[in-house]
């Protein structure tokens, strides 16, 4: 009998040889050897091609909406809203908490430790420096824009509650107030400063560098006076403050799919 002859007569689980390929097509679907006969296995194996196949739509489905928001972030659109705590994107929903939750919490309690990164550049821009200055330091990617036309952020406090904050109101007048003490003593600072050079220089400055500077006062002098009417709980609202926080809002959820992205695609490599 030739080594071909042998091949078919035997069971390419167990290589166990027969007489006739009838019995070994019979013997196959009893071999213990044989995957599909092992029903854990076989269980296994199909969880596992779920996953993986589940894995292939989450992949497809974030570079489709990754595409997307480029696209529209490129012409200053979104079609991002949040309804019920549902963040709908392109007929896609995705549950607001399952994103907000991969966020790091903000602790209003620990801004005041990164107050001495609130230098004079932000100082300079006021109301609107004061909102670059939570983007880049103590919130830097800790809340994301959710609501692009009603300027609806939403992050998590160091709690793990969930937030949705419209305008940034309560990020922006809450950080205000509890920094109050220290934001003030800064702003008049530099305020003093800049007054001190404008008497010291007047002569020597054209109106462009006057103006230049008188405009940095004007803006410290609105920021003053907003931490103010915060002191008095009256409720503050910038609109240059409020456009900065959403544009690192809608920023910080393009970082997410990116990363979810990258995540997802390691995951299958594994």
């Amino acid at each position: 009998m030739s080594t071909s002859q042998v091949n078919d007569l035997a069971c390419c689980f167990c290589q166990k040889i027969y007489s006739t390929k009838f019995n070994v097509n019979k013997h196959k679907k009893i071999c213990k050897k044989n995957p599909e006969n092992n029903l854990e296995q076989k269980k296994i194996i199909e969880q596992q091609s779920e996953e993986l196949l589940k894995k292939d739509e989450e992949i497809e489905f974030l570079k489709t909406l990754l595409l997307s928001f480029t696209n529209n972030s490129q012409k200053g659109e979104t079609n991002i809203n949040n309804t019920k705590n549902q963040i709908i994107v392109n007929n896609n929903n995705f549950s607001l908490s399952d994103i907000v939750s991969t966020l790091e919490p903000i602790d209003f309690s620990e801004i005041a430790n990164s107050i001495n990164s609130f230098t004079i550049k932000y100082i300079d821009e006021g109301h609107e420096g004061f909102a670059k200055f939570l983007c880049n330091h103590p919130c830097k990617e800790k809340f994301i824009t959710t609501d692009h036309n009603r300027s609806v952020i939403s992050y998590k406090t160091s709690e793990n509650v969930i937030i949705k904050d419209p305008q940034a109101q309560m990020l922006l007048n809450r950080s205000l107030k509890e920094n109050a003490e220290e934001l003030l003593a800064r702003l008049d600072q530099r305020k003093e400063y800049l007054n001190e050079k404008l008497d010291s220089s007047l002569s020597e400055l054209d109106n462009i560098e006057i103006d230049k500077e008188q405009k940095k006062i004007d803006s410290i002098n609105s920021l003053r006076n907003n931490i103010k009417k915060v002191l008095k709980n009256e409720i503050i609202l910038n609109k240059p403050a409020v456009e900065v926080i959403k544009k690192n809002g809608l920023k910080n959820y393009q970082y997410i799919f990116q990363n979810s992205l990258k995540s997802l695609e390691n995951d299958i490599n594994e």
